[in-house]
């Protein structure tokens, strides 16, 4: 079995085992670095990748994690950027876990890659990146703000609702993630770049 390949089921049984707990322990020798960021909606950002908070906060801490080249299939990503990745989406829960209680048991259905809106149009422009949808089972409250309770917890997740915060909750929101992402380098001594 080839390497990717190989990396690749990993990965994914990773998923379906999923759980709001860390897959495996981190390797000491992992080479993920993260730099946290002070730019708009960009929580954090590794060699790979960089996570962006969604606008649409119907689940608080939604983002999209993004890879920093061009590429246009999944299955163009190299062994290192897939084992970065699974770090990154480990790191994700454990920060949202934290900050909001998240617990996303079935992330496999929660996290998806949709690059169908890249095809609407030609020349088509399409970029790999994965929807993070924490969920969480009870009231959060970020600031004076209140989310919406999830009813559908357990369940699929929700259609988009386009849920905007203020700009000093989304602020909020980055913040208690990053302060948790802060945490989980420490404790996994995990270099990391503050802004």
């Amino acid at each position: 079995m080839n390497l990717m390949r190989r990396s690749l089921l990993v990965f994914f049984a990773g998923i379906v085992s999923g759980c709001a707990r860390l897959i495996k322990p981190l390797p000491s020798a992992m080479k993920l670095a993260l730099q946290l960021h002070g730019t708009e909606r960009v929580v954090c950002s590794t060699a790979h990748w960089f996570v962006k908070l969604k606008r649409d906060q119907t689940y608080v801490g939604s983002a999209t994690i993004r890879l920093r080249r061009r590429a246009d299939e999944l299955g163009s990503l190299t062994h290192e950027e897939w084992t970065e990745l699974l770090h990154v989406v480990q790191a994700l829960e454990f920060a949202t876990f934290h900050a909001f209680g998240s617990r996303p048991a079935n992330w496999y259905f929660e996290m998806s890659c949709l690059m169908n809106h890249a095809y609407r149009t030609r020349p088509h422009l399409a970029l790999v990146h994965i929807h993070f949808h924490p969920r969480t089972d009870g009231i959060v409250n970020v600031l004076d703000y209140t989310f919406p309770k999830d009813e559908r917890y357990g369940s699929e997740r929700m259609p988009y609702t386009n849920l905007e915060v203020s700009k000093p909750v989304e602020k909020e929101v980055i913040r208690l993630m990053q302060k948790e992402l802060v945490r989980f380098a420490e404790l996994y001594l995990i270099p990391i770049t503050l802004p």
